[in-house]
């Protein structure tokens, strides 16, 4: 069974965004940066549905 996910980032409010949160009563509960790598098999054929996505938080830096 073959999946895809398709990410797309578009031009982002980031203030308009935290204030509909905050009208909306949402309290943060993290902030964090991540750090996403895609893996493939060694031996695996481009394109092959083979692939491993790992997600890792990055060390926060003020």
């Amino acid at each position: 069974m073959s999946q895809e996910i398709e990410t797309k980032v578009l031009d982002i409010n980031v203030a308009a965004i935290k204030n509909k949160l905050a009208e909306l009563g949402a309290q943060k509960i993290q902030e964090t940066r991540l750090s996403v790598d895609w893996y493939q098999a060694k031996g695996e054929k481009e394109g092959a549905a083979n692939w491993f996505l790992r997600i890792t938080d990055l060390p926060h830096i003020d």
